[in-house]
């Protein structure tokens, strides 16, 4: 069984590691919020009950947008859903990996 981690370094555990453990230390975790289904929106993720994309959440807050902004114009998302889709967003780009080409 995995130890606690010492208090100070508790906001470092990413949701995606262990849900577990973001349940017992009360963080939230993506996957509660966020759902990929081949029959919507051709698999891409949305937000759960919705066929809001998660790209155009990450879009918005890119472009400016506020969350309150977002929340104003999208009455069914909650503040939780818009943490999860940039959750979602960070875990996605932790896990890509770029290998350098070089030249022939």
């Amino acid at each position: 069984m995995q130890k606690r981690p010492p208090a100070r370094q508790r906001h470092l555990i990413s949701a995606s590691q262990k849900p577990w453990t973001c349940r017992i230390l009360g963080l939230m975790t993506w996957q509660e919020h966020i759902s990929i289904d081949p029959k919507v929106l051709v698999g891409k993720p949305v937000v759960k009950g919705t066929r809001l994309a998660v790209e155009l959440i990450i879009d918005l807050l890119g472009k400016g947008w506020t969350q309150e902004q977002i929340l104003d114009s999208y009455p069914n998302l909650t503040a939780e859903d818009v943490r999860a889709c940039l959750a979602y967003a960070s875990e996605v780009l932790h896990a890509e990996r770029v290998y350098p080409l070089t030249p022939a």
